[in-house]
């Protein structure tokens, strides 16, 4: 079996990593948004979806 580390170097998951971490921010923003009943009621919800966003996006790209 080949040596895996030779294949994954740094960049190439810093590129996965940063990748995943701003698919899951767009996906906490729309996941949000459908919840609340669409963008006309963004205003009623407790937090904006940005935050909920944000929120997915640093479960995900920062180390547990």
């Amino acid at each position: 079996m080949e040596n895996w580390s030779y294949y994954m170097n740094s960049s190439l998951l810093f590129i996965v990593l940063l990748s995943l971490t701003l698919f899951s921010y767009w996906f906490g923003i729309k996941r949000s948004l459908k919840i609340g009943g669409g963008a006309e009621h963004k205003k009623a919800l407790t937090n904006l979806p940005e935050q909920f966003g944000l929120l997915t996006a640093m479960v995900c790209g920062l180390p547990h």
